[in-house]
């Protein structure tokens, strides 16, 4: 295929991709990003699109990035209920890495305690002799 070519396969697939893209955008609003301003670039992987974006909210900007499953953007598929299930599992998996968390400091407290109390034992109890 020469450049020429490549071209013009190129320039046959932009709608797509400015259509492709305004979907996208649409997601993001309405999901994780309430100020888009716009994509920068969009990454199409097996099972999901990473989306690197830009937005701006009271004069300030800055880039961020999401991946959205491919599956988000057929006609009529409710990501929005997707998106909140998401979250949902995402806070879940938090709380029981937190509660996990918490249960492994508690046990290196107990754990530093009684090292205390074997090291004052020793102490006290060599020093009644």
């Amino acid at each position: 295929m020469t450049i020429r070519e490549k071209v013009e396969a190129v320039r046959n697939v932009q709608n797509y991709q400015v259509e492709i893209e305004e979907r996208l955008k649409q997601i993001i609003h309405d999901t994780c990003e309430d100020y888009i301003s716009g994509i920068d670039n969009i990454v199409i992987e097996d099972n999901s699109i990473t989306v690197f974006y830009h937005w701006s909210c009271r004069g300030e900007t800055s880039h961020d990035t999401t991946v959205i499953p491919i599956e988000w953007l057929d006609d009529g598929f409710d990501y929005k209920s997707a998106y909140q299930e998401k979250v949902r599992l995402e806070q879940e998996k938090a709380k029981k890495e937190a509660e996990a968390e918490k249960k492994r400091e508690e046990k290196r407290k107990a754990e530093k305690e009684y090292k205390q109390y074997l090291e004052l034992k020793k102490k006290y109890e060599g020093s009644a002799e």
